[in-house]
Parts: C-alpha cells; sequence; structure tokens
C-alpha cells in the first residue's frame, strides 16, 4: 500500500537505523558491564538509558506518521499531530534531564561535560521552537521537513552517546 505523506521513506530509514543503535546499546552495555563489573558510573548507567530513550523515540516519531496517515489522517494534520506529541516529549526530555541531573543530584556534576550538555541543550531547544511553529502555522519550513530534521536531532544525539559509550568500553582494561 503507498502511502499519501511527504518523506515515507526517509521515515523508514531513520527507523530502521533508529533500530540498529537500540540493538548495539544492549551489546555496549553488557560489555560494558562485562569489563567494568560493579565500578561502573552512575553516569554510565544514564548515558546508556538516554541513549537508548532516543532511539527507541526515533523508532516510535519515525512510525507514527505513518500510522496516522494509514487511520485517514490528513497530511497536514498528521504533521502537526506528530510535531506536537514530539514537542511535548522533548519539552518533557529537557526538564526531566534537568531534575535529574542537577535538582535531585541522581548524576554527579563532575561527571557532566557542560559543552556537550550545553549543546544538546540547545540543539533540543531549537528543535522544539520549530515544532512549535510548526504547529502554529508559521511557515519556517515544511512540516515534515521540520519533523524529520527533529527527528535526526535525536538521531545524532543517540549517535553522541553510543561513540562515548563505546568509547568507554574500548578504553576499559581487562
Amino acid at each position: 500500500m503507498q502511502l499519501d505523506i511527504a518523506g515515507t521513506t526517509v521515515l523508514m530509514v531513520l527507523a530502521e537505523v533508529a533500530i540498529g543503535f537500540a540493538g548495539f546499546s544492549a551489546v555496549v552495555a553488557a560489555l560494558f558491564r562485562r569489563r567494568r563489573s560493579g565500578d561502573s558510573m552512575l553516569f554510565d548507567e544514564v548515558r546508556f538509558l538516554a541513549m537508548l530513550e532516543f532511539s527507541l523515540s526515533v523508532l516510535l516519531f519515525s512510525l507514527l506518521p505513518m500510522v496516522l496517515s494509514l487511520l485517514g489522517v490528513g497530511e497536514e494534520r498528521v504533521w502537526r499531530s506528530a510535531s506536537g506529541l514530539l514537542a511535548f516529549v522533548l519539552i518533557f526530555h529537557v526538564v526531566g534531564e534537568y531534575i535529574l541531573s542537577f535538582r535531585r543530584k541522581v548524576v554527579s556534576l563532575q561527571s557532566i561535560i557542560w559543552s556537550v550538555y550545553i549543546f544538546a541543550t540547545v540543539g533540543t531547544g531549537v528543535c522544539i521552537f520549530f515544532l512549535i511553529l510548526s504547529i502554529a502555522g508559521v511557515p519556517a519550513a515544511p512540516l515534515a521537513g521540520v519533523y524529520i530534521s527533529c527527528l535526526l536531532w535525536l538521531l545524532f544525539m543517540a549517535a553522541i552517546h553510543f561513540t562515548r559509550l563505546a568509547w568507554l568500553v574500548a578504553s576499559s582494561t581487562d
């Protein structure tokens, strides 16, 4: 069945890459736990969970527009609905990250690289800003383009966490 929404092929590719990251994250986490038995930092576990969260979010949000389209929702409404839900999830993520990392000190402040944190927060804020513009109907960019760009940002964030975890596994000693 041919879907009539723009970007279907890109969404499918994003979903496949997200599945790959989620699968590899489990392998990296298992290797990391094996090599660093008992002394792994809490932040490394949080990094793993963030990578998994970003990967699964990309998977879910890559499939959502196609599901909405199959349910008979019009293309513009598909992108606005999906963008609204994605903006809500990103806002929840930023607020939740702040509360967990700083307010409750679950993650030690010494383990956070501030430049990475600021880069991630600003990038996510830009995504939220453009998603809200899209939802409001401001013609900043095509709806599908903004949405897919934000999914690419989440995939990029998953890649950063994956690389940092893989680096830890490679640099740990037996």
